[in-house]
């Protein structure tokens, strides 16, 4: 392979970048994903792990590293939850472009090339990604066709990529360990790109692989973690975005109307979901078309139910509990 595609021109305008690994017992992957920043053809300024308690080998594993490469290993005295760890690596990176990567989670050879190219544009804030699943199985396998067909290429998730000096570090009010991150960013993101006039640029070239459930329960654990996370995003923070706010919406019709035992309006209301998954796939097919069959298609159709109801269902428990709590 010809190193010459990897030389960036106008060498006064390359961006540094920070890459902040956030991980807890992370033993499984932890080391895959240093790796996967450690192999990039064209190198970070600054690599630091932020290691969150965790109670397996994950430490053990990072100090290695920190021994061997010339990366920065911190280590929180205890377990500070995802929220809380990222913002401590931001708080220690030197450079303005910040890549927050998962610990479960690893970057193709040329991310780090493809990012700082983008980056020579000052106008540049954020960019999006193709997330697709690192573990294979059936339930992983489904779990992601319904991402890639909801929204293919993504800006928030296992990776958040931004320009530091413009997004500035997150002044947190409080945090819990429910709190979606991804949102969070994601709504700043677009607010901070219309005020200042900015570019979200998305590239599926940047690809990012990434751990997905292995069954189902976990896959219903995180959506009904999730839908807590959302409520408590909005009552310490206001944000709570559209996309979010339809669906919650969408199912609370759904219960109004099996609580009002009209079948018709009800399925009426349910056959909606099929239709907009069809818009969605024919969007989105030349993601998927490699994975496309009839019977992953069914499959998803159940799991974007599943999805709503747990998401809505742990909003509604959060709700409660704080009611309940005053």
């Amino acid at each position: 392979m010809d190193d010459n595609r990897y030389t960036l021109q106008n060498k006064e305008t390359i961006p540094s970048i920070s890459v902040v690994i956030s991980a807890y017992n992370e033993e499984d992957n932890i080391k895959e994903c240093i790796e996967s920043v450690l192999r990039q053809k064209v190198k970070p300024e600054e690599i630091i792990v932020i290691d969150d308690a965790s109670t397996d080998n994950t430490s053990e594993i990072c100090r290695e590293y920190h021994k061997r490469w010339s990366l920065i290993y911190i280590r929180n005295k205890k377990n500070m939850g995802r929220f809380n760890t990222k913002i401590k690596g931001i708080k220690n990176s030197k450079h303005d472009i910040v890549i927050l990567l998962d610990g479960d989670s690893t970057l193709c050879e040329d991310f780090i090339f493809i990012v700082k190219k983008y980056f020579q544009d000052p106008k540049v804030l954020s960019l999006g990604y193709l997330m697709l699943n690192k573990n294979k199985g059936y339930i992983p396998d489904v779990s992601c066709f319904l991402d890639l067909i909801l929204s293919p290429l993504v800006r928030a998730g296992a990776c958040i990529i931004y320009r530091k000096d413009v997004l500035g570090i997150p002044e947190i009010k409080k945090v819990d360990e429910m709190m979606p991150d991804d949102i969070y960013y994601y709504s700043r993101m677009d607010k901070l790109a219309k005020k200042e006039n900015m570019k979200i640029i998305y590239d599926p070239k940047l690809i990012v692989l990434t751990e997905y459930p292995k069954s189902l329960k976990e896959e219903i654990a995180r959506r009904f973690r999730w839908g807590r996370g959302r409520v408590s995003l909005y009552r310490h923070h206001r944000i709570f975005p559209i996309p979010y706010l339809i669906r919650t919406l969408y199912t609370f019709l759904l219960f109004f109307e099996i609580l009002m035992y009209n079948k018709y309006l009800f399925l009426s209301t349910l056959s909606l979901i099929p239709f907009f998954l069809i818009y969605k796939t024919i969007k989105s097919f030349k993601f998927i078309k490699n994975r496309f069959s009839m019977k992953i298609f069914l499959s998803v159709l159940a799991l974007s139910y599943l999805r709503l109801f747990c998401a809505t269902a742990g909003s509604l428990y959060e709700i409660i509990r704080i009611l309940t709590k005053k």
